[in-house]
């Protein structure tokens, strides 16, 4: 039997005085009388119209018939769901590269508009990157958030009142990291950042000086809005304080050296008993870390005093994967990897077409 015959979703009420209150030739479902969509205003997707009156504007629902006819019965359940969970959301997550960035080193006034938009309709807005803090800082300076996670989760900062605090911070095991960075050595031929403090350290990559400049340009540039941000050109990685905490180790291996890529691997299997984090976020980039993006969303979520059905998160890489699933509404965007696809609730427009604002000017505001 078809489901949508079933008593339980559909009776015409004939004898009611009002009775057919919409244009139709077919028998009109009665059940949903006064129409649960209406309360949600645009986001109903019904056919509706706003009309002046001497009271301001009303919805004017007369030409929709979407309640009434018995087999939308599903859609209108499913859209209770949907808003209901959407009505749940007090803070917005958002991945940098390649969610919110189509260009690593700058943004653009389209994007920068998420932000004050999210605060005006009383979100919370989270940066949630694997970038260490020096690299992102730039853009929380830019977007202004109320929380970054960076260092993929090895760290959680505040902005309130104009001011910075880092509310959680954790470091990789010595040990693991000085492996780590002495096994790299014999590595010539791959980009490399790293973050001590209030250095970080690029190395002289002879294999690609384009990308190489590119970076450089922007951590003078992020140095001008972080002052004490200390920029390093190294040649060799013994120049590298070893010895001093860091959240993360990040290489990029453009050339696609096989010898590396099985050293990474054996360090990463080696040391996942002591819950080290490895993995490739994206094509040619490699990282070592000790907490994920969805660990430190847990964090921070105890911290603001809400629950995992509060969180809407957007996200493109396997790195975002963790953040995604501790999220009451997961948002993968159409440039994402089909795994994180697979994963997510919705899927929304690419990066390049501002997948995020338009999702956000649909779903939220």
């Amino acid at each position: 039997m078809d489901s949508y015959k079933k008593n339980y979703k559909s009776f015409s009420n004939k004898e009611c005085e009002y009775y057919p209150c919409h244009k139709t030739k077919d028998d009109i479902n009665c059940l949903f009388c006064y129409c649960p969509l209406y309360q949600f205003g645009k986001k109903c997707e019904g056919n509706y119209k706003y009309i002046d009156t001497k009271n301001g504007k009303i919805k004017d629902c007369s030409a929709c018939l979407i309640p009434h006819k018995k087999e939308n019965y599903g859609y209108i359940i499913d859209k209770l769901n949907e808003l209901n969970r959407f009505s749940n959301i007090k803070a917005v997550a958002m991945d940098l590269d390649h969610t919110l960035l189509s260009d690593e080193f700058e943004t653009d006034e389209e994007t920068m508009s998420i932000f004050p938009k999210l605060k005006e309709a009383g979100y919370k807005s989270i940066i949630c990157t694997a970038r260490f803090y020096a690299e992102a800082y730039y853009f929380a300076y830019k977007f202004k958030p109320d929380y970054m996670i960076c260092d993929n989760g090895a760290r959680i900062v505040e902005y309130k009142d104009e001011k910075e605090k880092v509310i959680f911070e954790q470091f990789l095991p010595k040990d693991i990291q000085i492996e780590i960075i002495e096994a790299l050595e014999e590595f010539k031929d791959v980009f490399y950042v790293f973050e001590t403090e209030d250095d970080l350290y690029i190395n002289n990559y002879k294999h690609d000086k384009k990308y190489l400049k590119e970076a450089l340009d922007y951590a003078y540039k992020t140095q001008k809005v972080l002052p004490k941000l200390n920029v390093h050109i190294f040649e060799d990685m013994k120049e590298i304080p070893k010895e001093k905490d860091m959240t993360r180790l990040y290489l990029m291996d453009f050339l696609e050296n096989e010898k590396l890529q099985k050293t990474l691997s054996a360090i990463g299997e080696k040391y996942k008993d002591r819950k080290l984090v490895y993995i490739c976020s994206f094509q040619s980039a490699y990282e070592f870390g000790i907490l994920n993006k969805g660990d430190a969303l847990k964090i921070l979520i105890e911290h603001m005093g809400i629950s995992k059905e509060n969180i809407m998160s957007f996200g493109d890489s396997l790195a975002d994967i963790p953040m995604l699933n501790n999220s009451g509404i997961s948002v993968a965007m159409g440039n994402a990897k089909d795994e994180l696809k697979a994963v997510s609730d919705y899927v929304a427009e690419s990066v390049f077409e501002h997948g995020v604002l338009k999702f956000l000017e649909e779903k939220l505001f």
